[in-house]
Parts: structure tokens; C-alpha cells; sequence
């Protein structure tokens, strides 16, 4: 990506110290948790704002491959609005679909993905682009669990964020796991949900609420705005 971003990766798990220094990306080993040993969104955040020498930070699920248009429609967003958020909808590749990253790798994986992917539902976003600052207190919900990424929209919405769905401009892949297997206690996601719909006030939290549509680089109205 061009200009190349200050990438942090956030997890202890055995391999990502030597890949961040192999890749030459920022390690936070140590972050929150909760009693199920899941990462809080919570400590993630505050980390990335503290130690982050940008205006404008990115929190992406670490299963997901973007591309250079993603910096393009970041530049975008960031340069029309002052308190915004950029979320947008993924692109689904079947299981046993390789990527390769030789030169020109952005280009053949954007005709693998038109012709053998699909783009995911409108209810969840596996990105968010926003300046540094906008979420100054959040509740402690699990990383991944059910009503995380929508909390983060609905929270934009109700403090008055431009809220912009990139979807149409942002090819974000994800590759589809062979056995979607949840390995996770039912308990953690209906306390998510419990900490989530509490904080909601009213706002669903998906690609419906966004005020605004990125499409062709034209950022759009798509619903009335009063922030």
C-alpha cells in the first residue's frame, strides 16, 4: 500500500512475535482479556490510540486482505470529514482458494473474487477507518463475538460520526474457513450481546444506518444527517 502503513499486531499466540519482526510491523503482546481469554475491543482501541504516530487509525479483523484501494477511499473519507467512520461490507472467497502475492497480485485476486466470490451481508463490517480520538469510552466487549463491529457503528451514529459505507470501493477479502466451527462459549457471545444491545440506544449498528455511500471516490448522501 502506498504510503505504506505503521501496522500493529495485537495477540500472543505462538509465531506473531517472529512474523511482526519479520514483516517489520509494531507487537502488542500483552492486551486485555476477558474471563474466556478473548481480547477486549476496549484495550485494543486505547493501545492503538496511545502508541499510533497517525491521525487516522484502522482496526481490521486480522483474517482480512486489503488492497490499495482501501488506503484511496481512507484518504477520502478522512480529508471530507473530521469525526467520521469508514466501514464497508467484505468479499467472501470460497475455502481452498490461495492468494499469491507476487507483482500484480491486486489484480488477479480482484478477477478470483468477481468470479468466484460474494459479498458478505449488510449486517456486519470487518474494517473500521476513523481518526484518532473518536471513541474516548467503550464497553468491555470480546473482540469477534456478536455485536462487537456493530456497537462500533451504532456508537458513531449516536455521537454524531460521519458514518460512510465504502463497500462499493473497497474490495476487503476474507477467505472462508473449511468448517465454520465456533470454538467459543455460547455464554461469551450472549454477553456480548447482553453488553451490545444495552449500549445500542436504538441504532442496529449495520451498513443501513450509514449517512453517507463512497462510490467511484464521490462520497454521497444516503440518509438525512444531523451530527
Amino acid at each position: 500500500m502506498k504510503p505504506k502503513p505503521s501496522i500493529i499486531l495485537m495477540c500472543d499466540d505462538e509465531g506473531v512475535g517472529w512474523a511482526a519482526r519479520l514483516l517489520g510491523c509494531r507487537h502488542v503482546p500483552n492486551i486485555e482479556r476477558n474471563s474466556y481469554g478473548t481480547p477486549l475491543i476496549t484495550n485494543a482501541f486505547a493501545v492503538a490510540q496511545k502508541i499510533s504516530t497517525t491521525d487516522v487509525i484502522c482496526f481490521v479483523n486480522a483474517d482480512i486482505v486489503l488492497m490499495q484501494d482501501f488506503v484511496t477511499s481512507l484518504s477520502i473519507a478522512s480529508c471530507k470529514f473530521d469525526r467520521f467512520l469508514m466501514v464497508g461490507r467484505r468479499w467472501d472467497l470460497p475455502h481452498g482458494t490461495s492468494i499469491k502475492f507476487f507483482p500484480g497480485w491486486q489484480q488477479s485476486l480482484r478477477k478470483v473474487v468477481h468470479s468466484r466470490g460474494n459479498r458478505h451481508a449488510v449486517g456486519s463490517s470487518d474494517y473500521f477507518g476513523l481518526r484518532k480520538g473518536l471513541y474516548r469510552e467503550m464497553p468491555p466487549l470480546a473482540v469477534g463475538r456478536h455485536g462487537c463491529d456493530n456497537y462500533l457503528i451504532s456508537r458513531a451514529v449516536n455521537i454524531g460520526a460521519n458514518v460512510v459505507d465504502a463497500t462499493l470501493d473497497v474490495m476487503a477479502v476474507h477467505q472462508d474457513a473449511a468448517i465454520s466451527a465456533r470454538r467459543y462459549s455460547n455464554k461469551e457471545d450472549d454477553s456480548n450481546r447482553d453488553i451490545y444491545m444495552s449500549n445500542r440506544r436504538g441504532v442496529v449498528g449495520t451498513m443501513a444506518d450509514a449517512h453517507w455511500k463512497l462510490e467511484e471516490g464521490d462520497i454521497r448522501g444516503v440518509r438525512p444527517y444531523h451530527g
